[in-house]
């Protein structure tokens, strides 16, 4: 028997590897993309979760110190804004 006897009798057994090899990839590819997508479904479940958790925290104990501190902060520019407009038409008029 010769090299080449050898190798026609492996063919079978090579073309077998290689569709064993060619399915173990494709499931490698599946499970990753499985994995990939847990992870992500994972991170947007406890992102959520803290945010929840957030707003819970900033709605009970800080919601309404903010609010009244905003307002103030908000009324104080409204009125820099109106006084500074009025004396524009002012000086416009004269």
């Amino acid at each position: 028997m010769t090299t080449i006897h050898i190798l026609d009798n492996l063919e079978p057994f090579l073309n077998s590897v290689g569709r064993i090899y060619e399915v173990g990839g494709g499931i490698i590819t599946v499970l990753a993309i499985l994995w990939i997508l847990n992870f992500v479904a994972g991170l947007i479940r406890n992102t959520y979760a803290a945010g929840h958790s957030l707003g819970k925290f900033y709605r009970s104990y800080l919601h309404r110190y903010l609010k009244t501190a905003f307002v103030a902060i908000l009324s104080v520019i409204t009125k820099k804004v109106s006084n500074s407009s009025d004396s524009t038409k002012d000086t416009i008029k004269a």
